[in-house]
């Protein structure tokens, strides 16, 4: 059962199950400055919403990477930020997904370089166009993109990756 508690503006989440004798104890899940759209309507996101963004966009990223491998995650990448007002933070989960599949791959072929569209230094430009639209700072954009990794590291469809010649 998923606890949720709001401290300093962001809504954190307890209850994660134990994973590799870690627990998660807390989570940040969304900034609260983004449950506003900048339109006149409020869109508003619960807990169990992000949560399935997460999980969705972490199996269509293992789904593209078997059947379009690195690429076609660059391709997903590219046409997600293209709209931005309707993808917004789930283009940032589909980068970090992307990122730690990237990982997965090196680490299993060390002598792979590493694909630069999905480095920090390109990475962080696009994300940051969705923070600004979120206003969200600089200090909780980085406690965010670490709350996200987390629970992308620690997702079963991430391991299950059939990894090139293993």
């Amino acid at each position: 059962m998923f606890k949720y508690i709001f401290l300093k503006g962001w809504l954190f989440v307890t209850g994660f199950p134990i994973v590799k004798r870690w627990a998660i104890i807390s989570l940040i899940i969304l900034p609260l400055h983004a449950l506003f759209s900048s339109a006149a309507v409020a869109q508003t996101r619960t807990p169990n919403d992000v949560m399935a963004d997460l999980s969705n966009a972490t199996s269509e990223s293992a789904m593209i990477y078997k059947h379009g491998g690195m690429s076609g995650l660059v391709a997903k990448s590219q046409s997600c930020y293209e709209d931005i007002n309707k993808y917004r933070f789930y283009c940032i989960y589909i980068d970090i997904a992307a990122r730690e599949i990237d990982d997965r791959v090196r680490t299993a072929h060390p002598r792979l370089p590493p694909n630069e569209y999905f480095s920090d230094d390109n990475f962080l430009p696009r994300a940051q166009r969705i923070f600004d639209k979120a206003s969200v700072s600089a200090k909780d954009q980085k406690e965010y993109i670490a709350g996200v990794k987390s629970i992308i590291a620690n997702d079963k469809t991430i391991a299950a990756i059939k990894l090139p010649g293993s």
